[in-house]
Parts: C-alpha cells; structure tokens; sequence
C-alpha cells in the first residue's frame, strides 16, 4: 500500500476508535468523516474524498458541530489539503497543533534502557526526560508489532519529536497533518 495512503486511513481510524472509546458517535456521509466526541479536541472533520470541495468541508463541519458552542477541529494534510487549510483560515479557523506523517517499514532494533530503569507510571516528569525512555518503548512498540504481523509502522510526530523518530529507522513521507480549530474552540 502506499505510505501517505496507509497513514491518511490509519489517521482516519484512529480518530474513529478514539471518538468510540469516549462514548461518541462517527458519521461518514458523502466524502467526509465527522466523529462527534466529549470535547473539541475529539470533535473532528476530516475529508475522506479529495474532490469534495474545501468550502463544503467546512461549511458541513460546522453545520454539523453548531449545536456546541466549544468548538472543534478540520484536519488538513498537507498538501494534498492545503485547499481545506485555506478555506478554514479564510472562515476564521486557526492553526493549531501540526504533525508529520511518518513510517517505518521493518522492525527497527532492539532498544537499549539503562538498567535501573523500571517501566512504570511516571511520577516526576524530570526523571523521565532525555534518559532513552522514549526510544526504547517506541522501538518496543514498533518491534511489538511487527511480530504481530503488522506491515508498516505509522505515526504523526510533532517537531520536538520527530528526530527521536528518524533516529529510529522512521522516514518522513512528506506530508503534515494541521488541526485548524474552529472560531468558538
């Protein structure tokens, strides 16, 4: 499958289960997915159909989302979006939390932890950073899966973490997802 293909559907299903996991509900009605969830950032737009109109992505989201006045959130890859991105910035929408798209696509090696590292729930954020915690949990991850039969690893990394991710084996696919919130979020 091809790499921005399999990460825009991972995307899209991610944002499904997590809106099913929050007791929401999913619409997906003539080329946009919409999935309706307890706060703005799990209320969400995204076009499924890339010749649905950007004006119409907008103007049905929020149409859809209007009864709540806290807002909500179109997604916009970039660039095959970057007409949604425009659209919504044209109708007051604001950028907000950008990620790249990335994939790995064989198990990357094993992670090494210091050995007087415990995992368990973090207590103190500064015992947790820049001590390899991140690169052998998501290398454990990643390996995980693979042994389960996945193909391919995807994830969206924000700037801070991206380079963590390269260091890995992931590779940038060249495209970046951008929420744009809503005028009332």
């Amino acid at each position: 499958m091809d790499p921005l293909l399999g990460s825009a559907l991972n995307e899209q299903e991610l944002w499904r289960e997590m809106v099913r996991w929050a007791g929401g509900r999913v619409v997906e009605e003539r080329g946009l997915l919409l999935v309706d969830g307890p706060s703005p950032y799990l209320r969400v737009a995204i076009r499924t159909d890339p010749r649905l109109d950007a004006a119409a992505v907008v103007a049905r989201a929020t149409g859809f989302f209007a009864a709540d006045p806290a807002g909500f959130l179109v997604l916009a890859r970039r660039p095959d979006d970057a007409d949604i991105e425009r659209a919504a910035l044209a109708a007051g929408f604001r950028a907000g939390w950008t990620e790249r798209s990335m994939a790995l696509a064989s198990p990357p090696t094993p992670g090494v932890a210091p050995a007087e590292i415990e995992v368990r729930l973090v207590e103190d954020a500064s015992r947790a950073r820049r001590r390899g915690l991140g690169d052998a949990l998501t290398r454990m991850a990643a390996r995980t899966g693979f042994e389960m039969g996945a193909g391919a690893a995807r994830l969206g990394a924000s700037e801070m973490g991206a380079g963590l991710y390269r260091r890995i084996g992931f590779e940038d696919l060249g495209a970046a997802i951008v929420e744009l919130e809503s005028p009332s979020a």
